[in-house]
């Protein structure tokens, strides 16, 4: 079978690199091949053919789509472009990875399945952090029951100050502080650890910056599940109080993860998998007294995503996300947004 022809719509040049990062990981799977850059700024289409000789560039999304010899686009462009640019892709019948977030609204996700369904082809979100090192041995505490049942799952990710990308400092741009950093992963994590548990409400709360359509300056929320169990979720770039990342409460114990280290190796040159060098404490009651044990992280994966994504496409697996974990991700979202301007509890569509 021939190679997945893939093409990649925004290259950005900030320090985050994610063009340079989508066309490592596609390269280095096998079946795949990164075959077409699309960037409006000509400074990041010269950097592309830099980082990948031989890749051809196009400076319009429509002149990327109208290339017959892609069959996957991946879209890493600012958040409000991705469902256009997601859409156009699928009914130019090409299969899709969205960055995170997919979109901003259930309507608009679940626009892009039934157009992925009707295509015969796929869409899925980028969520490459499940594949964090700490995320999967976190994963593997729970699932094996050490803890116990979960009742109390809590994630706080601080910063101070803008981000470089201006765009992702702008509400109508980025969606807000919920959809950028650590947000659209963090629900990601959040429901898979609680996976199986219906969400019956969230509550949404934030404090607004001064300036107009700036994103929030701290947002929090909190997700309750049919199975008694809390998710507290707060993302700020305002507080600096140095709280552990997760703090993770079951029946039988307690996750406490600074987070330190979880990322370690994860920029340039963006290795397919990676040594995640830090470890949390898993703290349980015995004989009267608190024990105390380190659990190592695993070994981070985030290049795997291609993989799997390449097996899916050959027939062999399922996609890397699914539509349903996709769709979630964005109903909560919805959801706490509409909690935030409401000031009341909110449903989540679909649950």
């Amino acid at each position: 079978m021939s190679d997945i022809r893939c093409g990649l719509i925004g290259y950005s040049l900030g320090w985050e690199q994610h063009g340079r990062r989508h066309g490592t990981y596609i390269n280095s799977t096998d079946g795949m091949k990164l075959a077409a850059v699309c960037d409006i700024n000509p400074e990041a289409r010269s950097k592309a053919r830099s980082d990948f000789p031989g890749v051809e560039t196009y400076k319009t999304p429509d002149d990327l789509l109208d290339d017959g010899d892609i069959d996957l686009v991946s879209i890493l462009t600012p958040h409000h472009l991705h469902f256009p640019l997601a859409l156009a892709a699928l009914e130019a019948g090409k299969h899709v990875v969205v960055e995170k977030p997919m979109c901003f609204t259930v309507e608009q996700a679940d626009t892009l399945f039934e157009t992925a369904d009707t295509r015969g082809g796929t869409v899925t979100t980028f969520f490459n952090r499940r594949r964090d090192g700490n995320f999967l041995a976190i994963e593997e505490i729970v699932r094996l029951g050490e803890i116990g049942d979960l009742r109390d799952v809590r994630l706080v990710s601080e910063s101070r100050g803008l981000h470089e990308n201006h765009w992702r400092n702008v509400k109508s741009r980025s969606g807000g502080l919920l959809y950028n950093s650590l947000g659209a992963h963090a629900f990601d994590w959040v429901l898979r650890l609680l996976a199986g548990q219906r969400v019956l409400n969230v509550v949404g709360v934030a404090v607004p910056a001064q300036e107009r359509d700036l994103n929030e300056l701290h947002t929090r929320a909190w997700l309750r599940f049919d199975s008694g169990a809390l998710a507290d979720v707060t993302i700020s770039r305002m507080s600096l109080t140095g709280q552990p990342l997760w703090q993770i409460s079951g029946t039988e114990g307690t996750i406490i993860d600074t987070g330190k280290n979880a990322t370690a190796n994860y920029l340039y040159p963006f290795p397919v998998t990676a040594e995640a060098p830090g470890s949390f404490m898993v703290r349980k009651l015995e004989d009267g007294q608190v024990g105390e044990r380190v659990v190592k992280y695993s070994d981070s994966a985030w290049g795997k995503y291609y993989s799997d994504l390449a097996s899916h496409l050959a027939g062999d697996g399922p996609e890397p996300v699914t539509s349903r974990d996709s769709r979630r991700v964005v109903a909560v979202m919805e959801a706490v947004e509409e909690s935030v301007r409401s000031g009341s509890p909110e449903l989540v569509d679909g649950e």
